[in-house]
C-alpha cells in the first residue's frame, strides 16, 4: 500500500515538473486515425493480352468513401467506424468527429466501399464476416467517349456511379500516425467500342451502333467469392435487363454522326454489370430471333453527291470477342473488354466478256454450176 501511495506522489510531482513532456505524451496516445487511398485502374481484357494493374488516387474518380472499422482489445471487439463518411476537401482525406487510436488495442480492421451511397449495406455475420451489399443496382449506360478525362463527377463521366471496394485491412497495426492507406477495386466492369475502316474511297459514316440483351440491373454481395485480381462475376446475381436498356454508341463533339477514318476512335467507353453473355449463331440481317447479347451496326458508305448506300448488319456479342457456346464472354469484376470495329467493304467492280462466233450445225452447203 506504502508502494502504491508513493508511486502516485512521484508521478504528481514529475508532472509539475515536466508539465510540456506530460502534454507531448498525451498527444502521442491521442493521434488521429486519417485515411488515405488508391485504386486499381481496370486490368485490360484479353484483347489487349495484358493483365498489367496501375494504382491511381481515388480522388480522380470520387470525392467521397463510406468506412466500417473495429478494435480488440483483449478479446472484445468494438466499432469505432459505423457507415462513417470520408470526403476530399483542400487536397486531403478527413471526417467527422475524428476519432483516435486506442494504444491498448491489439488490432484494428478496415472496411472500405466507394462511393458514400445509401444503397452500400454493411454486414457483420458470425459466419460470414464482414462485408458490403448492394440490392437492385441499376447502370445507365452513359458513355465516357466525349470525356476529356476522368473527372471526381463520376455522374458526369460514367452516367453511373462506379463502385468500388477496398481490400480489407484486417490486422492494422494500433497506434500510429500513419493514414489508413485504402487500396479500392473497381466491382464492376468496364466495356470500350472503337471503330475505324480500311476504306480509303468515300466517306463513312457511324447512323447507329448499339449493344442489346445484356444485363444492367444486378444485386452485389462480396461474401459470395473471396476478390481476385483475375476477375469474376460470381459476387453479382439476381441479374436483369431494366426496360428496353441498350448500350448505344454517341455522336461526336458537336452532336453530329462520327464521320470514320483509319483511326480508332472510341464511340463507347461505359460500365456494365459483370456478367457473362453467351454465344449463338444469328444471322447479318438479324433475323434468326437473337436471345443472347447482340451488336447491331448501320452506316452509310458516301463515294459521290449522290452515291451513298446504307449497310446494317447483327453480330453476336460473345461471337465477336472469338467466344463458343463452351466459353462465353465474361464482363469481370475490375476488367475491361475492349471491341474494335473495322469497316472493311469490297468495291463493285465489272469485268466483261463476249462469246465468239459459233458455228452453227449443221452448216448449209451451196454449190454453183
Amino acid at each position: 500500500m506504502k508502494k502504491s501511495v508513493l508511486f502516485l506522489a512521484t508521478a504528481a510531482l514529475f508532472a509539475a515538473c515536466t508539465n510540456d513532456s506530460v502534454r507531448e505524451n498525451i498527444a502521442d496516445d491521442q493521434v488521429e486515425i486519417g485515411f488515405s487511398t488508391y485504386i486499381q485502374k481496370p486490368v485490360a481484357s484479353k484483347a489487349d493480352n495484358s493483365t498489367a494493374e496501375t494504382l491511381k488516387n481515388l480522388e480522380a474518380y470520387h470525392q467521397n468513401f463510406v468506412v466500417n472499422g473495429f478494435k480488440t482489445v483483449a478479446t472484445t471487439e468494438t466499432q469505432v467506424f459505423a457507415n462513417q463518411l470520408v470526403t476530399y476537401a483542400d487536397s486531403k482525406w478527413g471526417y467527422s468527429p475524428v476519432s483516435y487510436w486506442d494504444k491498448s488495442a491489439s488490432k484494428y480492421s478496415f472496411y472500405a466501399a466507394a462511393p458514400q451511397t445509401a444503397t452500400w449495406t454493411f454486414a457483420n455475420d458470425a459466419t460470414k464476416g464482414k462485408y458490403y451489399t448492394i440490392s437492385n443496382f441499376t447502370v445507365t449506360g452513359t458513355s465516357l467517349a466525349l470525356a476529356t478525362r476522368e473527372t471526381p463527377d463520376a455522374a458526369a463521366v460514367f452516367g453511373t456511379e462506379d463502385l468500388m471496394i477496398a481490400t480489407d485491412i484486417d490486422n492494422h497495426t494500433a497506434f500510429t500516425t500513419e493514414a489508413v492507406n485504402f487500396t479500392f477495386n473497381h466491382i464492376l466492369s468496364r466495356f470500350n467500342i472503337a471503330i475505324s475502316t480500311s476504306i480509303s474511297e468515300g466517306t463513312v459514316t457511324l447512323k447507329s451502333l448499339t449493344v442489346n440483351g445484356m444485363n444492367n440491373k444486378g444485386s452485389f454481395d462480396e461474401s459470395l467469392a473471396a476478390a481476385s485480381t483475375a476477375g469474376s462475376t460470381a459476387r453479382w446475381n439476381n441479374l436483369a435487363v431494366d426496360g428496353t436498356y441498350a448500350i448505344t454508341a454517341v455522336k461526336d463533339a458537336s452532336n453530329n454522326d462520327v464521320v470514320v477514318n483509319a483511326n480508332k476512335q472510341f464511340v463507347y467507353q461505359g460500365l456494365v454489370i459483370p456478367q457473362t453473355a453467351a454465344y449463338e449463331s444469328i444471322n447479318l440481317d438479324g433475323t434468326s430471333g437473337e436471345t443472347a447479347p447482340y451488336l447491331n451496326i448501320q452506316y452509310t458508305i458516301k463515294t459521290g453527291e449522290s452515291n451513298e448506300q446504307s449497310y446494317s448488319y447483327y453480330y453476336n456479342l460473345a461471337g465477336l470477342f472469338g467466344a463458343t457456346a463452351e466459353t462465353p464472354l465474361a464482363f469481370n469484376e475490375g476488367w475491361q473488354n475492349n471491341l474494335y470495329i473495322t469497316i472493311g467493304a469490297a468495291a463493285i467492280n465489272f469485268d466483261a466478256q463476249v462469246y465468239e462466233w459459233a458455228t452453227q450445225t449443221p452448216g448449209g452447203n451451196l454449190e454453183v454450176q
